[in-house]
């Protein structure tokens, strides 16, 4: 088998000089987590979805986390997760003392 010379990449970054700018520009603040560049994706976030809020958070992970303790998910509760997911699905659920019921999918016609 012939072992291919250059990487194949699925998706090839598409940066724009713009976007570089704006990195640099948050890099040289020192304001990389918080700060006004992420206040104002917040506000244009939620201009273009047209509502209220927006609030930006650091992973996927922190997401599940507090849209599940903003739901009530508590000690003594029972969360369906899916059988193929990443394991932070399961873990905050743990995290909040609840118990996750793995529950598997079957495509029907």
């Amino acid at each position: 088998m012939k072992i291919r010379e250059n990487f194949l990449s699925i998706a090839v970054p598409d940066i724009s000089e713009e976007e570089r700018k704006e990195v640099a520009e948050a890099l040289d603040s020192g304001w990389i987590s918080v700060g006004p560049k992420v206040k104002e994706f917040e506000k244009q976030f939620a201009e273009y979805h047209e509502v209220k809020h927006a609030v930006a958070m650091s992973s996927c992970t922190t997401a599940l986390f507090i849209a599940a303790k903003v739901l009530g998910v508590t000690k003594g509760d029972y969360v369906i997760v899916p059988t193929i997911t990443w394991q932070s699905t399961a873990n905050i659920v743990e995290q909040l003392d609840a118990t996750p019921l793995f529950c598997d999918v079957e495509l029907t016609n």
